[in-house]
């Protein structure tokens, strides 16, 4: 699968890799999972993704990342919102009132 960080993250821009260091005990890992944490240390390499627009995600594994600061110039969209409304039960009951 591929993933467009362009689309994702609008005005981020330097994405790099995480490092990942060898794990301890990598000599002791079943000889069967070499081949998913050597995929993931290929993956997690430190260097910068090439192509934002098509960073490959491959099976079983996960993708970390660094990136620039934000570029955007817009401010995020937010709705008002009124302070929460707090009822005393302990208060009494007022009648109504009418004007006359």
């Amino acid at each position: 699968e591929t993933l467009d960080l362009t689309t994702i993250f609008p005005g981020r821009s330097g994405y790099k890799h995480l490092k990942a260091a060898d794990p301890s005990g990598l000599d002791k890992i079943d000889v069967k999972y070499n081949p998913q944490v050597r995929q993931a240390m290929d993956i997690n390499n430190g260097q910068e993704v090439n192509d934002p627009k098509k960073l490959e995600v491959l099976q079983r594994n996960s993708v970390f990342l660094i990136a620039n600061r934000s570029t955007v110039d817009d401010e995020p969209t937010t709705s008002p919102t009124s302070p929460p409304t707090t009822i005393n039960t302990n208060s009494p009951t007022l009648p109504p009132t009418s004007i006359a």
